[in-house]
C-alpha cells in the first residue's frame, strides 16, 4: 500500500490541524514502512493502527511512559506499580508493559535483524533473540522494532485477550467488506472506555486521508 505524502499531509492537516515537525517526520517514516508492510491489504487496518499511534503518543514517534503523579492520579499510581519498579515500563508507540510481555515480543520477532542507532550517534545491526528486550528494554524505542510490535501485535493479537482466551486482532474488527468497528477495535490495546470514541473519531478521518492520497 502506497500512499502520495504530499496529499496525505495536505488532507491530514486540513482534517486534524498543523502539525509540529516531529509528528510530521514521525507519520513520513511511518508511511514508510506500511508501503513495506506487506501484511496490510485493508486500509481501514491502516486508518485504525495510524489513529492507535496518534492517541497513544500525540506526537507518532516512540514514547516512554511516564510515572503518574500519586497525589493527583492515584488509581493510575496505583496500577503503575505493578510494573514500573521492575523497569518494564510503557515504551514505544503502543506503550509495552510488564516483562513477560517484553519476552513475547523478543520470541515474536526472534530473528529480524534491525539497524540500532548508538547513543553516541552511530549504528549497528541487531539479530533479535528471545531476551534481546529483557536484557535491553530500551530497544523498544528504536522506531524500526517500535513498528513491528505496533503492526504485527495488532494483526496477530499479542496485547490483550478475552476472558476465554482469544486474542482480540485487527480482523475481528476491521474486514473487508462489512463496515468497520472503530469504537470496539480499542479492545485490542486497552479496555474501552471514554477513549474508545475518540481513538474511533481518529481512525474515521485517518480512512479519510488515507483514501484521497492511496496511490493505485
Amino acid at each position: 500500500m502506497r500512499f502520495n505524502k504530499v496529499t496525505f499531509f495536505n488532507d491530514y492537516k486540513g482534517r486534524f490541524g498543523p502539525m509540529k515537525q516531529t509528528e510530521v517526520n514521525g507519520l513520513d517514516f511511518l508511511l514508510d514502512q506500511i508501503e513495506a508492510d506487506k501484511e496490510f491489504a485493508i486500509l481501514r487496518q491502516v486508518a485504525y493502527m495510524l489513529a492507535t499511534v496518534k492517541g497513544e503518543t500525540g506526537v507518532f514517534q516512540p514514547l516512554k511512559e511516564k510515572r503518574a503523579n500519586p497525589k493527583k492520579q492515584p488509581a493510575l499510581f496505583k496500577q503503575q506499580g505493578k510494573y514500573f519498579p521492575s523497569g518494564f515500563f510503557g515504551r514505544g508507540y503502543v506503550q509495552l508493559t510488564f516483562r513477560e510481555n517484553y519476552r513475547m515480543a523478543g520470541q515474536k520477532l526472534a530473528g529480524t535483524v534491525i539497524e540500532v542507532q548508538n547513543k553516541d550517534g552511530s549504528k549497528r545491526k541487531l539479530t533479535i533473540e528471545k531476551d534481546t528486550f529483557v536484557n535491553e528494554a530500551n530497544l523498544v524505542m528504536q522506531p524500526t522494532v517500535a513498528y513491528q510490535i505496533l503492526a504485527r501485535g495488532m494483526r496477530e493479537g499479542w496485547f490483550r485477550r478475552r476472558k476465554n482466551k482469544v486474542p482480540f486482532k485487527l480482523s475481528d474488527f476491521i474486514k473487508e467488506g462489512s463496515p468497520p468497528d472503530y469504537k470496539g477495535a480499542r479492545n485490542i490495546i486497552n479496555h474501552p472506555s471514554s477513549s474508545a470514541d475518540k481513538f474511533a473519531g481518529f481512525a474515521e478521518k485517518f480512512e479519510l486521508v488515507l483514501r484521497a492520497s492511496l496511490v493505485t
